[in-house]
Formats: C-alpha cells, sequence, structure tokens
C-alpha cells in the first residue's frame, strides 16, 4: 500500500555519546516542505582496463555520512535543545517563569563530543522511522515574512541512518506546537532598530553557520565527530522601506551598527536578536521598480567584540524551565 505524508514528524534527543542513538524525548510536526535527510553512500570502481564492461565485483561501496534539512515551523516552547545544538551554547536561564534564554556563539561549543538522535516519520501510516544517529546543526536560518509563520530551517551533519519502529509521543512531547511565532500579527509587538533608529521591515532572514564539516578515517566507512573547518558567521538580510540615507553612510564610512530585531506575542513568548557589532556588507543602494515606497535589501555581517560581546545574543522568553 502506497504511504501519505499525512503525521509525519521529527523526534530528537541529545547523545550522551556522539553516534550513540538514544531515545527522543522531543517532537516536531514536518511541514509540506518536508525534509531532504539523506545517506549517500559513495562508490569507487577498479581502474583495470582488462575488459570493457564492469564488473560488479570490482565496485565498492566507500564513505557515507548524513547530511540534508529539516523546514520547521519556529515556535517559543519546546525548540531549546535544536537551538542549543544550532549554536553551540548551554545557557542557564534566569527567570521562574516565564524563562528567558540567552544563546550566544561560543569560541568552543559546548556541545563537542554530544550529537542529536533524529527519528524522522515519513508517514503516519507506517510503522517503521528512520533513525540518524550522531547530526550536528551546521548551519540555522530563521526567515520571518509578511502575514506568516517564521521558519527555522536547519542544515545538519551526521554519522549513519537505520530503520527503527516508530515512537509515539504524547502531547506532552510536542508541547511547542500552539506556541508558533508569527510576523506580524495584531497580537505581535515587534521592533527592528539599527543603531538604535527603528525600521519598517518587510521580511528579514537571520542566518548562522557553524562551519562543520565531515571527517573521515581509512578505519570507518563512516564520518567520525563533525568539527569546525573555519570560523563561524552570522548574517542578518533584510528588506526596508527606504526612509533616510543613515545606512548608505555608514556603508561608505564602513561603520559598525548594532542591530536589535524583537518579537514579543505575549509575556511568555518573545524573542530578540542582537548584534552590537554589525556592518553591512551589501544592498546598502535602493532600487526603484514601482511608484510605491522604495525598499532596498541590506545585508548585514555580525561580528564579535572579542573579550566583550559574542557575535549576536539569539534570547528566547518561553515556559520551558529546561533545554530538554
Amino acid at each position: 500500500m502506497s504511504l501519505p505524508g499525512l503525521g509525519a514528524f521529527m523526534g530528537i534527543a541529545e547523545e550522551a555519546t556522539w553516534g550513540t542513538t538514544v531515545a527522543r524525548t522531543r517532537y516536531f510536526p514536518l511541514r509540506d516542505t518536508g525534509d531532504s535527510l539523506d545517506m549517500p553512500i559513495e562508490f569507487f570502481k577498479s581502474g583495470d582496463i582488462n575488459d570493457a564492461a564492469e564488473d560488479y565485483q570490482k565496485v565498492f561501496a566507500g564513505q557515507r555520512s548524513v547530511s540534508g534539512s529539516v523546514e520547521l515551523e519556529l515556535t517559543f516552547d519546546g525548540m531549546l535543545m535544536l537551538l542549543e545544538h544550532a549554536f553551540g551554547h548551554t545557557p542557564t536561564p534566569s527567570g521562574a517563569g516565564p524563562y528567558v534564554w540567552a544563546f550566544e556563539p561560543p569560541s568552543t561549543p559546548d556541545v563537542v563530543g554530544k550529537g542529536l538522535s533524529i527519528e524522522i516519520l515519513r508517514s503516519g501510516s507506517s510503522v517503521s522511522s528512520f533513525l540518524y544517529a550522531g547530526c550536528k546543526i551546521t548551519s540555522l536560518s530563521i526567515a520571518a515574512s509578511q502575514n506568516g509563520i517564521i521558519l527555522a530551517t536547519m542544515e545538519f551533519l551526521g554519522k549513519e541512518v537505520t530503520k527503527v519502529a516508530k515512537s509515539t509521543p504524547t502531547a506532552a512531547d510536542i508541547r511547542g506546537e500552539l506556541t508558533k511565532a508569527v510576523f506580524p500579527n495584531g497580537q505581535v509587538t515587534q521592533a527592528i532598530q539599527i543603531n538604535g533608529a527603528d525600521r519598517i521591515c518587510r521580511s528579514f532572514t537571520f542566518s548562522y553557520n557553524n562551519n562543520y564539516e565531515t571527517r573521515f578515517g581509512i578505519e570507518s566507512k563512516t564520518t567520525l565527530e563533525p568539527y569546525r573547518s573555519s570560523k563561524v558567521m552570522g548574517e542578518l538580510s533584510m528588506e526596508l522601506e527606504f526612509e533616510d540615507y543613515a545606512e548608505f553612510d555608514d556603508f561608505l564610512a564602513e561603520q559598525t551598527r548594532a542591530i536589535t530585531i524583537g518579537i514579543a506575542q505575549s509575556a511568555t513568548a518573545a524573542l530578540t536578536i542582537e548584534g552590537a557589532q554589525t556592518r553591512l556588507v551589501s544592498g546598502a543602494v535602493p532600487f526603484v521598480n514601482s511608484m510605491g515606497i522604495v525598499t532596498y535589501n541590506p545585508t548585514f555581517e555580525l561580528y564579535a567584540d572579542i573579550g566583550t560581546t559574542r557575535e549576536f545574543t539569539f534570547t528566547v522568553t518561553n515556559n520551558d524551565a529546561t533545554i530538554t
């Protein structure tokens, strides 16, 4: 019988030892955009030329690793474990409910030696799921546009995939489902500020790249724990209404500025992205394409001030007392 995608979900849990799967504790419904987690195998062939035919006995299975992405609808509750592994930081919350979690990218990730076990059920009608071991979030993007739910897209690298009996999550395991972040909405207070000045923002995308890469030894077909291959990078792209020349002047002067994006849906559901040292690197000039309001699309890189501030602070206010 052919299986529908209805009921598909992703389940996750933090591994105590990278690459050793554990029971999943947090679950998220998959969107209609699905996922692309896969484990391609690199085959290699003999180079002998004794025959024009390719002998199957001389084709060998080589290295393999998990890669791909998952797009989820951002929720205020229930996503802290994903953010912890995306930013490599395990913060201590402030408050006693609501709780305030401030993530910053550390020089050395707190999640070294750990990974995520990820279960993907691709059909609610199936009895089996795909279980991915040793997954690391190599990049994260948070995208918001008008009249939409804010989306979180994660790129993963991992060790291997197996087939397992599907989990049966409870309502408590999917507790963030009713706390979706939207942009904008009548209940939303939003603030987009550049150098302390309010800006009219039509959309934005915040992205962060850990720059992990797979590693292989000759003793194993599966990847070793992925590690950073270069410096981390934070970036913020926006579509803004053209109001003045402040950003253009900063661009010419090579001036860094503070940027704040704040979205508050309630006292227990808020998100703030703050970059103390950001630089406009492209899109400083607006272009006219209609008689309506002129817009422009600046892209800012987020920098650290070593010893003072990290590249950014990503703060979530929610009802979660713990990351797990």
